[in-house]
């Protein structure tokens, strides 16, 4: 077996696929974009809820005209901020869409272009989303600082690492002795190989969200008409059925106008009907004054 074949194996083992992900620059780059996510996640959801309430409310006074305006270009900005910020940390190529229309200038003529825009509502929902992602980023946060504090306990114990609290009272492991200090090392480090892989899985799922909702070329797609398919000798395919019924003789047309044509039968036997019903009828011969002795 050559050398290359034995490394190949080594490096298609699952061992590999599992540890593997400790040294891969991809892993630190989701953790920072899940770790900015935090405070980025939960402004976004500020800036949304309030500024689309109060803009509901005072648009009766007309200002909430201009809040929702500045609520919408807002939305286009940090749209705009997270499409760079994929681009930069998930690996993606999102590019900047294209559908907003030219019109009129003025408060009115943006508010309107942005509003038949697909790309601000979808940025909108983006950042929506972005905000529960915070959420779940902030969970493994703490998760996270929970496995190093396992994994730092042979430098530090006696100590207690806590995990959660209820009713109020924490649960939490007194390490007192050096045994258990090393038990708590080898866990922590079992598990943050597995809290990697979840960081990979959640951040894949963000960059999911980002391509299907901040793509400018989807947009740019949706937006072209569908084109006709042409046939082989460069003419429309849809106008074909038309030429081959234009071309179809009508259907009554006239025998005289054609010589050629076949009499109809039908016909015939109606004029012959309606020449006996011409005839004279027999006359009774009572009627008769010929006949008269």
């Amino acid at each position: 077996m050559s050398p290359s074949t034995i490394s190949d194996r080594l490096r298609a083992s699952p061992a590999d696929g599992i540890l593997g992900v400790a040294i891969e620059p991809r892993t630190y780059k989701n953790l920072c974009y899940l770790l900015l996510a935090i405070p980025l996640g939960f402004a976004y959801g500020f800036i949304l809820l309030f500024g689309f309430l109060f803009g509901a409310i005072l648009s009766l006074f007309g200002i909430g005209l201009v809040i929702l305006l500045a609520v919408l270009v807002s939305a286009r900005v940090l749209a705009g901020f997270e499409r760079v910020l994929a681009n930069a940390l998930l690996d993606l190529e999102l590019e900047r869409p294209e559908d907003t229309r030219t019109g009129s200038s003025g408060l009115w003529g943006t508010f309107k272009r942005y509003l038949e825009a697909a790309s601000t509502w979808r940025g909108v929902g983006f950042l929506v989303l972005k905000s529960w992602l915070a959420v779940v980023a902030f969970v493994l946060l703490i998760v996270f600082a929970t496995l190093v504090s396992l994994v730092s306990s042979p430098l530090r114990y006696p100590h207690e690492v806590e995990f959660v609290t209820v009713n109020d009272e924490p649960i939490a492991w007194a390490i007192g002795t050096l045994p258990e200090a090393a038990l708590a090392a080898f866990l922590g480090l079992v598990g943050l190989v597995l809290f990697a892989h979840v960081s990979n899985a959640v951040a894949y799922v963000a960059g999911r969200m980002a391509l299907a909702m901040l793509d400018g070329s989807a947009s740019t797609d949706e937006a072209e008409p569908p084109t006709e398919p042409e046939s082989s000798d460069g003419s429309n395919a849809a106008t074909e059925p038309e030429s081959l019924e234009g071309r179809d003789e009508p259907e009554n047309a006239d025998p005289l106008e054609n010589p050629n044509a076949p009499e109809n039968p039908d016909s015939s036997e109606g004029s012959n009907a309606l020449d006996d019903s011409s005839a004279p009828e027999d006359s009774d011969p009572s009627e008769d004054p010929s006949s008269r002795p």
